[in-house]
Parts: structure tokens; C-alpha cells; sequence
């Protein structure tokens, strides 16, 4: 049925809200759909820390008592499994979200295994985050 060029139709059916609860694959799917959330709420809090510290260094120990409180440990460590759920989960679909080519044909020229190239991932990210921490502690 129609009325002025708007359709009126209705869905044929309706889709519950907790839709994605029972199944695994869509409950990780929206847990790392939420995890930019935690993620940028605790980039948001840990940069104003430096920009409190420029306008008043004399707070030091106010923002190191800051993260010691049980709340912020408790809000970190969710974060940082936000975090890696959302770094695991991109790694392991980069090998079919982003083939690579060279000359126009695949590279390489037979698949690894998605958990190989997961491992791959990961070691690179372990790789070079310890050559960062390497040089920024230096002795």
C-alpha cells in the first residue's frame, strides 16, 4: 500500500534487542563494536594527565594516587581487554579483509592459515612495541 510515493508496508517481523546473545560469533562481534568505547574513554582520561601536569606540576602525586584507585585499576584492565579482544579479533580477520597483492596477484602466492597469520600479527606487534620500549628506557 502506498500514499503519496511512501510505502507503509511493515517489517514482517520483529528482532528482539539481546538478538546477538545467543550466538558466540555476534556476541564478539558487538563486544568489539563496544570496545572503541572503553578504549577512548581511557585515551580521553590518560591524556589529561600530561595537560593537568603542564598547567599544575605540583600534582603529581594527586594523578599517581589518581590511578591507584580501585575503580581506575579495575576500569584499566577492562579497557586493556577491550583492547586486546579489538587487536586479536582485527588480526585475525587483516588475511581476508586485506589481501595483498603484488603485480596484481596474490602474496603470498598461497594463503597461510588464518592462525599463522594471527601469529604473525601478533609477533610483528610484540616485535615492535619491545623495539619501542627498548628505546624509550633506555639505561
Amino acid at each position: 500500500m502506498e500514499t503519496g510515493g511512501v510505502s507503509t508496508r511493515t517489517f514482517p517481523y520483529t528482532v528482539k534487542p539481546t538478538w546477538w546473545l545467543s550466538n558466540r560469533n555476534y556476541f564478539i562481534f558487538m563486544l568489539r563494536e563496544l570496545s572503541p568505547v572503553f578504549m577512548a574513554l581511557f585515551l580521553f582520561t590518560f591524556v589529561q594527565i600530561p595537560v593537568h601536569l603542564l598547567r599544575h606540576p605540583e600534582d603529581w602525586t594527586v594523578c599517581t594516587d589518581y590511578f591507584k584507585r580501585p575503580g581506575v585499576i579495575a576500569f584499566n584492565i577492562v579497557a586493556l581487554l577491550f583492547s586486546l579482544l579489538h587487536a586479536i579479533t582485527w588480526f585475525q580477520a587483516a588475511t581476508t579483509v586485506l589481501p595483498v597483492k603484488l603485480m596484481g596477484k596474490p602474496f603470498p602466492p598461497k594463503a597461510p592459515p588464518p592462525a599463522a597469520a594471527m601469529a604473525g600479527n601478533i609477533g610483528m606487534m610484540v616485535a615492535i612495541a619491545a623495539g619501542i620500549i627498548v628505546v624509550l628506557v633506555k639505561p
